[in-house]
């Protein structure tokens, strides 16, 4: 059982709560971002420049977890960022707690998986997280068509047998 520190404690029966979301997500270098303004927490200044929020957290007893997490981008540097080093399968991690309360084991893990998929705009970046293991444990992760540049492929239903498995080519 995790103890709750005096700081959490008047955090939870106060009647104005700040609900914080402290988001990592691990590009080169890391981005550390919060939904409440500049903020340091275990160890790291993480940056609230950003306009950041969390929606559709959720998870169930399975291990099966999803969220959607919206980065403002009207510099367009975050939008730079994913599109110039990619999201597919990019771990990311969310802590939630109050803002009042950002003691060591105050924030709770609310979420540890990876980027599904992301659009980008002139005004934001919008992720689809999920769990690593739920949609992103398939093969192939990328594919290999028109748009890559390839114009003379092998037919649609063509078996390719490695060793006692045997791959079926289809289009998508």
């Amino acid at each position: 059982m995790r103890a709750i520190t005096p700081a959490a404690d008047a955090a939870l029966s106060a009647t104005i709560t700040q609900p914080i979301a402290l988001v990592e997500v691990a590009f080169t270098p890391v981005s550390r971002l919060s939904t409440r303004g500049d903020v340091s927490w275990g160890g790291h200044l993480w940056s609230g420049v950003q306009r950041v929020a969390v929606s559709g957290l959720s998870a169930d007893g399975s291990g099966s977890q999803s969220a959607r997490l919206e980065i403002g981008n009207a510099d367009r540097v975050f939008g730079a960022l994913v599109l110039g080093q990619g999201v597919a399968d990019r771990a990311v991690r969310i802590w939630t707690g109050d803002a009042s309360a950002l003691a060591a084991d105050d924030m709770t893990l609310a979420f540890e998986g990876v980027i599904a998929s992301a659009e980008v705009t002139d005004a934001s970046v919008v992720m689809s997280l999920t769990a690593q293991g739920s949609r992103t444990l398939y093969a192939p992760r990328r594919f290999v068509g028109a748009s890559a540049g390839f114009t003379q492929l092998i037919p649609a239903g063509t078996q390719i047998k490695i060793g006692a498995t045997t791959y079926t080519l289809e289009r998508v």
